[in-house]
């Protein structure tokens, strides 16, 4: 009878172990959101592609990559990348000197300049949602990259005086535009 308690305090026991090591509150994206804010409001993002213009465009020695980043309601073409619905769109225009979005910090170049594009620039970061588009002359895109798995951080302050700030985990679609 002895053993019959000591064996059913164990089970418990273990039993009891197991849950509290089970916990599904593990936090694994290290505190990145995908979350776009502007204008005191903050939007879901919920997902992001690369066009990718390929080599010598503008530029005989850089790759032009355009980013995007939007949330819920916008629609992805997904032969062509094309963009539609109701929604918010973070884009970069940006340069770099590998065919693949490279990790790094990438400053402002407006455009303008094309002749003296940099690798790690973009020319352009806008946010826009159909109606608005407000231009971010200054600011910068930090990409981290593992895998396919990407890490994307924007800060900017935009035409408009007003601050941008977006973070997105995960995977990027890429396309190659139809000229």
């Amino acid at each position: 009878m002895k053993n019959l308690k000591l064996l059913s305090f164990l089970f418990v026991a273990v039993l009891s172990f197991g849950f509290v090591s089970c916990s599904d509150d593990d936090d694994d994206d290290n505190g990145v959101k995908n979350v776009l804010n502007y204008d005191s409001k903050s939007y879901e993002i919920s997902g992001g592609h690369i066009l990718d213009y390929g080599y010598g465009v503008y530029n005989e020695s850089l790759y032009n990559l355009d980013l995007y980043l939007y949330t819920k309601g916008m629609n992805i073409d997904e032969e062509t990348g094309d963009l539609s619905g109701e929604g918010k769109v973070v884009y970069a225009e940006l340069w770099s000197s590998t065919a693949e979005l490279t990790a790094g910090t990438y400053t402002s170049n407006p455009w303008g300049n094309e002749v003296k594009m940099k690798a790690n620039t973009f020319s352009s970061l806008t946010i826009w949602d159909g109606d608005t588009e407000v231009q971010f002359t200054e600011g910068t895109v930090t990409i981290g990259k593992s895998g396919d798995n990407y890490t994307i951080t924007i800060a900017g302050t935009g035409d408009d005086g007003k601050a941008l700030s977006a973070s997105y985990r995960g995977t990027l679609k890429s396309f190659i535009p139809k000229m």
